[in-house]
């Protein structure tokens, strides 16, 4: 495996890896002992979930925060209850969270260009591992808790989108309240769906 290190003190310690580099992910957070915190895109390699899913059943505290996609919301990962999800959505449909790293233990910080999903081991990838930069790990860690925060208003400030294939807009539902008949003047609503784009579906 080639690798790159480097010790800028006596207490900081940096690794570079450019091949196996899932295996080394998996091996860290195997190392774990107390949490793990996630900040990744995608999640679509099954070794690291079934890694996440037994440190957390082992009552360690593990937090994922990920691209809200198609592909993620299949995965089984997220069905795992011991383990807290933060789907993040930008508010612009061509809009990533793109983060890719990992803080376990808030003193060891897993960063670089690999992606965790299947297709990273096919591309040329590297993967830092730092640690005991508490001030770095400080950083990562307001990072981690700021996209915390902006799921938590967008949880609150929730924007419908308009269901119509392919249009992200921001949909409203209008209900139309039909005029009163019959012995007890009963009447019907009708529900309509309507975006900025002006779909408009019963």
């Amino acid at each position: 495996m080639r690798s790159w290190d480097y010790s800028g003190n006596t207490k900081e310690f940096v690794t570079a890896h450019f091949e196996n580099i899932r295996e080394k992910i998996k091996e860290e957070i195997l190392k774990a002992k107390e949490s793990i915190r996630v900040c990744v895109a995608w999640v679509s390699l099954r070794d690291i979930h079934e890694a996440l899913v037994a440190r957390a059943s082992e009552g360690l505290v593990v937090e994922v925060i990920y691209n809200d996609d198609l592909k993620n919301r299949s995965l089984s990962l997220i069905s795992c209850e011991n383990i807290k999800f933060y789907p993040i959505k930008l508010r612009y449909y061509y809009g990533l969270m793109h983060n890719k790293f990992c803080v376990i233990d808030e003193s060891v910080v897993i960063t670089g260009s690999f992606n965790w999903s299947k297709r990273a081991g096919s591309h040329f990838e590297n993967c830092v591992v730092i640690r005991d930069n508490f001030e770095l790990t400080r950083r990562f860690l307001q990072e981690f808790y700021d996209i915390v925060s902006y799921f938590s208003e967008a949880r609150a400030a929730q924007v419908n989108t308009c269901s119509h294939s392919g249009c992200r807009c921001e949909s409203f539902k209008i209900g139309i309240l039909g005029a009163e008949s019959g012995l007890y003047g009963e009447s019907t609503v009708g529900i309509w769906e309507i975006c900025g784009s002006s779909h408009l579906r019963v």
